[in-house]
């Protein structure tokens, strides 16, 4: 079994390398060490990449301000694609083929690119099955789900759900409802385990 990792590219004015060093994906990697599968880590937002983008309508209100940005960094002067490109992280799925795409979802700020990149999975890899986990999931995606393209979501800490629903799909597991925090798409949308996962 195939795992790809990935976490994915941000639009923003600007970013910083230290908010977004993927540790959580390191670690999840980490905790199937010894399960029969080949993991692999993409990390589509650094890349050295930054491509300028127009500002989206949700900046329509503070739009006039913008161009005002005296400060002397001017952070809010242009806003950018930091990372690979749409078409560049859709040729690395098809070219990859995993059997299971794990995607990082940290930041209510960025729940839009995390939907982007489901989505671009989905297209290319139309048979893998996608997870999508982290901090932003409970909360932030949760308003999403009926347009989410993804199979499974994990709600809170990541590492014991992700791998019990690795060893289920290796066989080694039989009922995905019993793990913790996991949440699997059904008709009508996922329907959430029940039993908990302590949010910390």
């Amino acid at each position: 079994m195939k795992i790809l990792f990935c976490q994915p590219p941000v639009e923003d004015f600007y970013t910083t390398p230290d908010r977004h060093y993927p540790l959580g994906l390191i670690s999840l990697a980490g905790y199937l060490k010894d399960l029969p599968v080949q993991c692999k880590i993409v990390d589509f937002l650094h890349t050295g990449e930054r491509h300028t983008l127009s500002l989206p309508d949700n900046f329509n209100s503070v739009r006039q301000y913008l161009p005002y940005d005296t400060s002397p960094i001017k952070i809010f002067h242009t806003y950018y694609h930091f990372g690979y490109s749409w078409n560049k992280i859709e040729s690395i799925f098809r070219n990859e083929m995993p059997d299971v795409i794990a995607i990082s979802s940290l930041f209510y700020t960025y729940g839009h690119e995390v939907l982007q990149t489901v989505k671009i999975a989905r297209k290319a890899c139309p048979y893998a099955l996608i997870v999508v986990g982290g901090q932003n999931v409970r909360d932030g995606l949760n308003r999403w789900q009926a347009d989410i393209p993804a199979d499974y979501l994990i709600m809170g800490e990541g590492e014991e759900p992700f791998r019990a629903l690795v060893e289920y799909l290796l066989g080694r597991r039989n009922n995905p409802d019993k793990i913790p925090g996991l949440m699997i798409r059904k008709p009508g949308g996922f329907s959430a385990s029940s039993l908990e996962q302590p949010c910390t």
